[in-house]
């Protein structure tokens, strides 16, 4: 036998022990004593020889709590024992309330070997009951007040307790008992008059070692197990465990963990019998974070026992607190590392209830790795292999396993667990008097420090698809079926099809088969459809190890069909189409063959990567060209999805007999119609350097001369009102002055549309021509009219018609004009509500092709719905929320449709009852909006900006007269007006809505043009605030933020990403969000509905665990109960059944499964106390990340000021005049826009550390999310909305880290994330077009590359997620949303939401498809 000692690091100069103990253990060789082919010694680490488990320890543990009261001598009626809410209980009162209590419970029959069940809070009587019963020999079954009544009845049978002890507040839970039910405060008054002496136990029946508690813990089979723990085992933990630990009297101690688990006695004991105070939780409360870090420090502890999980959810700055314990869980490195404290002593513990509380310790220091250390003395630990229990080698993993004083006899009534859990001691362990090894079935080995790495679970648990399941529980299922005999189940991964539930079965009898269709049967009925097997495998006998063990790993792989062709009994195809289509889905799921009745997803399993598999290989193999994600969803089977396409090959007027096909999707526009661009006959135009170059230069110029223009008409009206002599002329000339720079400037804009283009056509445009030169200068004239805010007035449709569209009487617009104005007509009492896009042409091969777009009378378009060119709407008609007309789709009279591309349906969008306004009414109230914009907005907002102006040009600070003190002047001034102007911006946001409010009617309809209805604007202007947004967006502090603003987020659970920064409202006041929401950028609370006549304020209220992607618009009427997940530009049903727990897909949206779209990789996150902690790490992050930003805000507005102050200063005198002044502001202006695009691309490059950004897959709550939300903080950068449309934009998109090819052309397309997008050659953005490299899906973050090919097109509005490759010369249509990871073949058009490539009949050109049945 070769011992080597091993000394516990740092543990003299920490712990202090008594010199008389050496806390210490050895790795010895032990031989095998039994009779096996394993290795002939096994390597232990067991406790010094001469521990206390071989000295005099006490029978029975109350009378180490006596002798610690002895030791008191005539304090310990001084000495505290328990503080429990400001009552305190000494020593003595603590053993007298025991003698008292065991009295009580003799003269009602509790004797030796009694089993009594506790049902108490925590509380002096708890303590002293465990004490009271311990003097009469009998054992304590601790119960919980959380306990199900099933559990607590099925313990207090299982243990066979005499009697249940409670208080008359918990005596309901325990319900009808076949024993006693004893309410202590029914008896107070006796108990209190009885003796407090001593008790001297009978000695009839007396056992030297009873039981001192019976404790459960949870079983696999779902059973609890009840764990005996003997006296003897108990004194000798407490009396080793005592020395070691190093509680002190003068210790106050944390006493929070329920009776019901064993680390209590840890928690209870060791303190009391040290002579320290306890000091237990509040009653029936479970404190964590602030709350418990609140009461340690008002309660001075000084000693805390903790399990890792709440350990994680508090601050550690505890000055007091010099002991922390840690247990019952792994302890991660990450949790215990801000813990360390000179001083402070951290102890690592590890134990299964089975051996005692605890087993192993370790003193836990900083720089070293977490292990559970070695064993305490009096007990031993060797590593097994837990297939063969034969012992392993040095540093191999294997079974943990324990013997010692502290292992328990076995399990309660369970003699089959116990003999698995305890075998025979093979090795004559010392100190190990029960000759029984204990097997926790935990993973670990020994490390070259002779210390124990913990590794996990060796048990029959499995996670699949995020479930977390119990193989025992499918197999105990499969063993009660007819004509089974042996089951085994396992999870084996199959190569390229992911992970399967596998069952084993062998026959009842010999040479039998098992009916396997009646197996799935049973196996369906009584399982949840993820423990149901995916395979089931019929095998004579089951291989077995030497232990008597199944051994899995000589487990075959399946051979047989998955489940979903048994449960579909095998229906074989009967097309050669079904044959083809179903030999597809086969090579997909990697299995012979499939049933064509069989579900997708019900029998198949399959997920939405599988169907993209699958959709994939029709397209490429079959020559199907417009098969869709959607078809797949909505035809859940091989011949559901056959007859589909049959179907609409026959009406495409194609071969359905032919070995390659076409399928047509229900074409939008008319078949056969050709688009603009295929009618243009000239080649796919490509501008020369020079021209490119020129267009720059000119538009440079162009720019230059415009704000040139408004700054002059600016400075001569400043000028003019400075001259006022007294506050009324001075109020009087600013009116004056900014009306005329006001509706001068929007009267030159619409006469520079007529000068520089006159009426627009449809000819097409080259690029970086002349006539695309004065198609831009149009365009930023239409744009940047200050008419535009007029929409939503009967002014609006007048500006329209001096822009040149045809508006007819009584129209209602509350989007922004067309830019092809004179093609587009809108025809009378139409309405079209907001973000509706009809910029009235499109961009592809090189050329701006403007088109016409016909509305007629009486239509309603609903928010958010993209008009491409060449569409139109039938007098009478609807176009529903989130919604397309594609290239040359027309829509009937009179008829409603929805989707992307529209197609008819059924609901009606017109919900507001009529109430026509008078041409009364609508004089009026253009008059009055007229007379507040002259009289109040625009010189309010001019003395305003003057005020600013002397802040920040003119104010001097005492830094005047120092070196460099004009910059720090303006660095105070830039100061001032940044944070100044947040904070008005706030107030205004938070005060003015919410008295505007006080006034406004919901619920009801209103004329249109009256005073509720101004109302309602102006309180939708001022409380969506995109600055204030995306201050506190993207973090814990939106949700407060928003509910101050006005939302009702009084039931919503705080994710720290609950919003980001780009979420509208037509009302704060009416928008409620339940439990569990987590909302991407771009929603909108549609709490306004408008009709050419009337409007009505509706509540809009979001169900609890509901997720919400990017642009989404929800309306009042959803139907939309709980758990749903809506994708991006979802287009939600406003009729028919309320959906739930589902997921809603494109537009018009269609159902799938909740689950495809959840990942719960993640979810170990969400767990109580872990998440509370997450949440603060993240609001720290948060917190630099806004720092950051204001920084950046700051730099820029102190630039702003230098430029101005600089131009000024360098054309000389203050006195300059107004043409020189002019030149001035306008070259600060220019200067300041490129400056700060370029300070803004510094600070996004700065975020990512100057690297391009790496593909992500993670939590919310993981910190390479947080990195990244402060990428998308700093990379906000509303300057670069300048050069869209410009040849200047490719050279900023590179500057962010694209890569961008020549000649691109981006008309204001969003990229997220653009050093993750690859940009090729000649590729055209089309406005409003979005390339978005990520998603947030239910907590989980994931991002990736986004590539366009060559010559590629991306319309109006186009939306194109992560993942997404388009091939040369692909075409995604307007408003198509492409899902992520699609691929878009060369030279092919992809349209819809979701995008699935689309053809007209002359584009069905047949290809030859690979046979593979």
């Amino acid at each position: 036998m070769s011992d080597t000692l091993v000394q516990l690091p740092g543990l003299p100069s920490r712990a202090h022990p008594p010199a008389d103990f050496n806390p210490s253990w050895h790795l010895r060789q032990f031989p095998v004593s039994k009779t096996c082919d394993g290795p002939a010694h096994a390597w232990v680490l067991t406790s010094a020889e001469g521990g206390p488990a071989t000295g005099n320890l006490p029978s029975r543990f109350h009378e180490l709590f006596e002798r610690r009261c002895r030791r008191f001598a005539g304090t310990a009626s001084q000495q505290i024992a328990i503080d429990h809410g400001g009552q305190t209980c000494t020593y003595a009162d603590l053993l007298a309330r025991a003698n008292r209590l065991a009295r009580f419970l003799g003269a009602r029959g509790v004797r030796a070997g009694s089993k009594v069940a506790l049902l108490l809070d925590r509380s002096v009587d708890l303590y002293a009951l465990i004490l009271a019963l311990s003097k009469l020999d009998a054992a304590y079954v601790p119960l919980d007040a959380s306990f199900p009544p099933d559990r607590t009845g099925f313990v207090v049978r299982d243990s066979g307790a005499d009697a249940i002890i409670t208080l008359r507040g918990l005596a309901g839970q325990v319900g009808a008992m076949p024993v006693p039910v004893v309410a202590l405060d029914d008896h107070a008054e006796e108990i209190g008059g009885l003796p407090s002496g001593p008790v001297i136990p009978a000695t009839a029946g007396f056992d030297p070692d009873p039981l001192a508690y019976i404790v459960y813990t949870s079983g696999s089979t779902g059973v609890p197990k009840g764990v005996p723990i003997r006296q003897s085992s108990l004194c000798n933990f407490l009396t080793i465990a005592g020395k070691l630990y190093g509680f002190r009297p003068a210790d106050r101690v944390y006493q929070q963990l329920t009776v019901a688990f064993d680390f209590s006695v840890e928690e209870i004991w060791l303190p009391l019998i040290a002579g320290a105070t306890l000091v237990p939780a509040p009653a029936r409360t479970k404190l964590a974070g602030d709350d418990l870090h609140e009461f340690l420090m008002a309660n001075r502890i000084t000693a805390l026992c903790c399990v890792p999980t709440l350990l994680a959810t508090l601050e550690p700055d505890l000055p007091l607190l010099r002991l922390l314990l840690v247990s019952g869980e792994t302890c991660p490195a990450d949790v215990i590392d801000p813990w360390f404290r000179p001083g402070r002593r951290i102890l690592n513990l590890y134990g299964p209830t089975e051996t005692t509380v605890t087993a192993t310790w370790c003193v836990l220091e900083p720089g070293r790795g977490i292990t559970i250390g070695g064993p305490l003395p009096s007990y031993s630990v060797v590593i097994l292999d837990p297939d063969t229990g034969h012992p392993v080698g040095r540093g191999s993993a294997g079974e943990i396993c324990i013997g010692g004083i502290g292992v328990s006899d076995g399990y309660l009534n369970r003699p089959e667990r116990t003999q698995q859990a305890f075998i025979p001691d093979f090795l004559g362990l010392p100190h190990n008097s029960g000759a029984r090894i204990y097997r926790t079935g935990d993973l670990g080995r020994l490390t070259d420090t002779n210390e124990v790495e913990y590794l996990g679970r060796i048990d029959t648990q499995v996670k699949l698809r995020g479930y977390r399941i119990e193989l025992g529980e499918i197999e105990a299922v499969a063993r009660g079926v007819d004509g089974v005999g042996q089951a085994v189940a396992d999870l084996r991964d199959l190569e390229g099809s992911g992970a399967a539930l596998v069952a084993y079965v062998t026959p009842e009898r010999f040479g039998d088969s098992v009916d396997v269709a009646q197996l799935d049967m049973v196996m369906r009925a009584s399982l949840p459809s993820y423990m149901t097997p995916d395979f089931y495998e019929q095998i004579d006998t089951l291989p077995m190890l030497a232990s008597g063990k199944v051994d899995r790993k000589a487990l075959p792989a399946p051979t047989t069909v998955r489940r979903g062709a048994t449960t579909a009994n095998m229906v074989e195809p009967r097309t050669v189409f079904e044959a083809e289509l179903a030999q597809l889905l086969a090579d997909v799921l990697m299995i012979p063959q499939v049933s064509v009745e069989a579900d997708f997803f019900d029998d198949f399993g399959a997920d939405s990567l599988k169907l993209a598999a699958y959709v994939t290989a029709i397209r490429k193999k079959l020559g199907i060209r417009r098969v869709s994600m959607r078809k797949l969803y909505e035809h859940t089977s091989i011949a559901a999805l056959a007859a589909l396409l049959e179907d609409e090959a026959q009406k495409a007027g194609i071969d359905t007999g032919a070995a390659t096909r076409v399928a047509g999707d229900t074409a939008a526009p008319e078949q056969g119609a050709m688009r603009r661009s295929d009618q243009h006959k000239d080649a796919p135009y490509v501008a020369t350097g020079f021209a490119c170059v020129a267009t720059g230069v000119a538009q440079v110029l162009v720019y230059a001369a415009a704000v040139f223009a408004v700054v002059f008409g600016g400075v001569l009206g400043y000028g003019w009102a400075q001259g006022a002599d007294g506050l009324t002329a001075l109020y009087l000339r600013a009116a004056i002055t900014t009306c005329l720079v006001f509706f001068g400037t929007a009267a030159g804009l619409i006469a520079t549309k007529w000068a520089v283009i006159g009426r627009f056509t449809t000819r097409p445009i080259p690029l970086w021509s002349l006539g695309y030169l004065r198609f831009w200068i149009a365009r930023q004239a239409i744009q940047a009219n200050p008419l535009n805010l007029f929409a939503g007035t009967p002014l609006y449709a007048s500006y329209l018609r001096l822009l040149g569209v045809k508006v007819g009487r009584d129209t209602v617009i509350l989007s922004p004009p067309p830019v092809c104005t004179d093609l587009v007509s809108i025809g009378a009492r139409s309405t079209l509500r907001q973000d509706v896009v009809f910029p009235g042409y499109t961009v592809r091969d090189g050329y701006v092709y403007p088109g016409m777009i016909d509305i007629g009378q009486d239509v309603l378009i609903c928010d958010a719905v993209v008009l491409d060119i060449d569409s139109g709407i039938g007098d009478g008609s609807q176009i529903g929320t989130t919604s397309c007309l594609l290239e040359g789709q027309k829509v009937p009279a009179v008829k409603t449709y929805q989707g992307s591309p529209a197609e008819q349906a059924t609901s009606s969008f017109d919900r507001v009852e009529p109430h026509p306004p008078s041409a009364r009414r609508k004089a009026v109230f253009s008059v009055v909006h007229l007379m507040s914009l002259s009289l109040i907005t625009l010189p309010v907002a001019a003395i305003c900006a003057v005020i600013a102006v002397d802040i920040g040009i003119s104010f001097d600070f005492p830094f005047y007269a120092i070196p460099g003190g004009r910059l720090i002047n303006l660095a105070i001034s830039a100061a001032a007006l940044y944070f100044g102007g947040v904070l008005l911006a706030m107030l205004v946001v938070l005060a003015v809505p919410r008295i505007l409010n006080l006034f406004v009617i919901p619920e009801v309809s209103h004329p249109i043009y009256g005073m509720q209805y101004e109302l309602v604007r102006t309180i939708e202007r001022l409380s969506n605030n995109r600055l204030l947004n995306t201050i506190f967006g993207d973090s814990s502090m939106i949700v407060y933020w928003l509910s101050a603003v006005g939302y009702d987020l009084s039931r919503t659970t705080q994710t720290g990403s609950n919003f980001g920064v780009d979420q509208r409202h037509h009302s704060p006041f009416l928008c409620r969000f339940d439990r569990n929401t987590l909302i991407s950028d771009g929603l909108r609370m549609l709490n306004k509905e408008t009709s050419a006549t009337a409007f009505r304020l509706r509540q809009v209220s979001m169900p609890p665990d509901t997720y919400v992607g990017n642009d989404v618009h929800y309306p009042a009427d959803a139907r939309l109960g709980e758990n749903c997940l809506i994708a991006t530009k979802a287009a939600l049903p406003i009729d028919g059944v309320e959906r739930r727990n589902v997921g809603l897909l494109g537009s018009p949206s269609f159902e799938i499964p909740r689950s495809v779209a959840r990942d719960q990789r993640f979810d170990h996150y969400k767990r109580p106390g872990i998440l509370e902690q997450r949440l603060r790490l993240k609001l720290r992050s948060n917190l630099i990340t806004l720092g950051l930003y204001m920084l950046r805000s700051w730099a820029l507005t102190f630039v702003a000021l230098l430029l101005a102050v600089g131009s000024l200063s360098m054309l000389g005198s203050a006195s300059a005049g107004a043409v020189q002044t002019s030149l001035a502001l306008t070259f600060s202006s220019l200067a300041f826009v490129l400056v700060a695009a370029l300070i803004s691309i510094f600070c996004e490059r700065a975020a990512s550390g100057f690297r391009p950004l790496e593909s992500r897959y993670c939590s919310l709550y993981d910190p390479d999310f947080w990195d990244h939300e402060r990428y998308w903080k700093l990379s906000y950068n509303a300057f670069l909305t300048v050069f869209n449309g410009t040849p200047m934009k490719p050279f900023f998109l590179r500057l962010q880290g694209a890569r961008v090819g020549k000649h691109v052309f981006d008309d204001g397309a969003g990229l997220t994330e653009p050093s993750m997008t690859e940009i090729g050659d000649n590729c055209m953005l089309n406005f409003g077009s979005s390339l978005q490299c990520h998603s947030l899906e239910d907590g989980t973050f994931k991002s990736d590359r986004i590539i366009l090919g060559a010559r590629c097109t991306v319309g109006v509005g186009g939306f194109i997620h992560y993942g997404c490759t388009l091939q040369d010369d692909a075409t995604l249509d307007a408003d198509a949303f492409l899902m992520k990871g699609s691929l878009v073949e060369a030279g092919t058009r992809w349209s819809g939401n979701p995008a699935r490539e689309t053809a007209t009949k002359e584009d069905a050109k047949t290809t030859t498809g690979e046979k593979r049945w």
